[in-house]
């Protein structure tokens, strides 16, 4: 009896583990070169309550708890109606960048950690980058709607968007 006992066991740690490496942390990372002082771009993004001056999914940004300092959080409205809710982690302004996570929100993630910074290239160029680590919801049985790589792909295109926004701002154009 202690024999298939352990049996079990051991044949049930192996599906957990088989099941679990399915569903592994995965990362996006987006940036974009502006022809812009790097301190005019971080002026444009770091504005906690202000995504919505700089992309253009979004329509509004508000500030439901803890002002603009780390641990505050924001509601984030996309154009067409659904709403994010945000945490500050940590807020760097001499090193330009910003960290986040997301609360509650309509896209297929969980465990999603963020963060956006400039960095200066020279007097008159900057990179803007936007990175993340996150999980997709569907833990198992991710269809191609959901899957890592539909996800993946999904935030990409979200991350240009707001970037190549910043870029066409901070340049003028």
């Amino acid at each position: 009896m202690k024999i298939i006992q352990l049996a079990c066991a051991a044949l049930l740690a192996m599906v957990a583990t088989a099941a679990s490496a399915q569903w592994q942390s995965q990362s996006t990372y987006e940036a974009v070169l502006i022809d812009a002082p790097a301190d005019k771009v971080w002026d444009m993004v770091k504005g906690w309550d202000s995504l919505h001056t700089w992309h253009p999914v979004f329509s509004a940004t508000k500030i439901i708890a803890g002002g603009l300092s780390v641990g505050s959080i924001r509601e984030l409205t996309i154009k067409d109606g659904p709403k994010f809710t945000e945490e500050l982690l940590s807020f760097d302004n001499v090193g330009q960048a910003l960290q986040y996570k997301i609360i509650e929100s309509p896209l297929p993630v969980v465990d999603y950690l963020s963060t956006v910074r400039v960095l200066s290239l020279g007097e008159n160029r900057s990179e803007l980058a936007w990175m993340a680590s996150w999980r997709r919801k569907a833990r198992d049985g991710a269809t191609a709607e959901n899957d890592d790589r539909a996800v993946g792909k999904f935030l990409s295109g979200a991350y240009q968007a707001g970037l190549q926004n910043v870029k066409k701002m901070a340049e003028g154009r």
